[in-house]
């Protein structure tokens, strides 16, 4: 039960910093990796958001595009972490639960932000 607390942290924790937030964008510009950030500099725009915007630019392969549809959909993110989190917990059975549970404290999360 403890690791499904911890699990589900983590996923809304990341789900939380990576669309909500630039802190991957600042990280990447204090450690001097601006060339991950693929150009951007807009602050109109969410860097998931510029990224899939740009998907049709920058993906030169189908499986490059899967990746990027990937990182940009919080419903897709949030389902592989999930996975990922299942099988280091090595408890799969909670795996359909934890997914349903880090979307609905995200996108409460994500209202409550909102407004």
């Amino acid at each position: 039960m403890i690791d499904f607390l911890y699990s589900l942290g983590f996923i809304v924790t990341f789900l939380i910093v990576w669309f909500q937030t630039d802190a991957f964008v600042e990280y990447c510009k204090v450690f001097g990796l601006k060339k991950i950030l693929l150009g951007y500099e807009n602050t109109e725009l969410s860097f998931p958001q510029h990224l899939y915007s740009k998907r049709n630019v920058l993906c030169k392969n189908k499986f490059s595009l899967f990746y990027i549809k990937l990182i940009t959909c919080p419903v897709c993110l949030s389902f592989w972490l999930c996975l990922i989190a299942g099988t280091i917990i090595q408890n799969f059975l909670s795996i359909p639960l934890l997914y349903v549970t880090s979307l609905f404290v995200y996108l409460i999360f994500n209202k409550l932000l909102n407004h």
